[in-house]
């Protein structure tokens, strides 16, 4: 019965070469043979199974041995050592060194036919065993990474549902109160137009109105929060320069009645990203720079902006009422206030972040505490820019 498996015979002595392959070949194996064990080393990568006899003139069967299993091309070959000797101190030093078996001379046909199976059969469990190893080391790996995803992806719920629960109690909160005001005031507002007094409506009619300007700007800034996250950015070449200087210019009239002073540097720093939502961030930074000044007496914002190998970053410095470390992490959260009574919903910055992801970027706040003033940093990828050793800073 004809067979792929691969014979390779090492042996010095010709006969016994040719007796072996005359027996092997009889079964249909494809057999190969050499003399010498520089022969075998050479020719070994390609055989399945090598017959190699210990004592042969050059390097002996010990020191192939040596070398076969050295070489990741022949180590996994079994080997079947072939000796007149049969001092148990050689066949341990043969199957120390990885032989599989030993066939003593002279030795009967059958015996050798049934260990050449033998080994052979058990060469090819083993290449199935290390495939089938390798197939559930994969498939384990698979699964882990499956794993890894649905734990990201739960966690990711979580922190979802935890934002929902906030949002759901901040939106009701600050809802409720220009609510209150609109139902309170209307029953009077419909009583003093009955009495036609005049001066009491107008009264009504202004607090009225500031309830429901205060809703509509709350469910505004709703509405830009939501679509922070959505849709497909169409990210252009943004000079740096012009998106800091157009949002000083929309907070001007807040740095003026502050008497803030900003230094701003030019700069020759390209963004890439979407304009109009870029400038929106850095309104909301200087807006919220100018808003927590405090009491201080010489109110100052510093915007910078450095060029790494990876990234622009932009930083937004003040010398305003600080921030305590702890709390620097919720800062980012939708409706975070650290102090209820300023202006605002509380979005500025949970919008500022969630336009700079969408972009790819990070931000984050520095401050060594209450009264030491804060930088707010914005990261954005700068693919375009080859990396260097050089470092611009404006």
């Amino acid at each position: 019965m004809a067979t792929t498996d691969h014979i390779l015979i090492v042996d010095d002595d010709a006969s016994i070469r040719a007796m072996i392959e005359v027996v092997l070949s009889g079964e249909g194996y494809r057999v190969s043979t050499v003399d010498s064990g520089e022969g075998c080393i050479e020719s070994a990568h390609s055989a399945d199974l090598i017959l190699l006899d210990v004592y042969m003139g050059g390097i002996d069967g010990f020191e192939v041995l040596r070398r076969l299993k050295s070489s990741p091309e022949s180590r996994d070959i079994p080997i079947i050592f072939l000796s007149a000797a049969t001092e148990v101190q050689q066949r341990t030093q043969g199957l120390t060194l990885g032989a599989v078996d030993f066939i003593t001379k002279p030795f009967h046909n059958a015996e050798l036919l049934a260990r050449v199976r033998t080994h052979l059969e058990l060469q090819r469990l083993r290449v199935s065993l290390q495939q089938q190893a390798s197939n559930l080391q994969a498939a384990n790996e698979c699964l882990q990474r499956e794993i890894a995803q649905r734990q990201k992806a739960e966690e990711e719920l979580r922190v979802k549902n935890r934002e929902l629960e906030r949002f759901t109690y901040a939106v009701s909160h600050d809802l409720r109160s220009p609510l209150v005001t609109i139902r309170t005031f209307l029953p009077h507002l419909v009583d003093d137009l009955a009495k036609d007094n005049s001066a009491n409506a107008k009264q009504d009619l202004a607090l009225i109105n500031t309830a429901a300007e205060k809703m509509h700007a709350l469910l505004e800034e709703l509405l830009m929060l939501s679509r922070a996250g959505r849709g497909v950015l169409v990210p252009e070449a943004v000079p740096l320069q012009d998106v800091i200087t157009d949002a000083l210019a929309l907070v001007a009239g807040r740095i003026d009645h502050r008497g803030v002073r900003v230094d701003f540097p030019r700069t020759s720093l390209i963004v890439r990203g979407e304009r109009a939502r870029l400038l929106q961030v850095f309104q909301n930074l200087v807006d919220n720079a100018v808003k927590f000044m405090g009491d201080q007496p010489a109110p100052r914002i510093e915007i910078t902006a450095q060029l790494s190998c990876e990234e622009i970053q932009i930083g937004v410095r003040d010398n305003g009422i600080g921030i305590d470390p702890q709390d620097s992490d919720r800062l980012f959260d939708v409706f975070e206030k650290l102090d209820r009574n300023t202006e605002g919903a509380g979005m500025g910055l949970a919008l500022a972040k969630r336009i700079i992801e969408v972009h790819g970027g990070r931000v984050w706040v520095e401050s060594d505490g209450p009264g030491r003033g804060s930088c707010f940093w914005v990261a954005l990828p700068q693919e375009q820019v080859q990396c260097s050793e050089h470092r611009e800073t404006v």
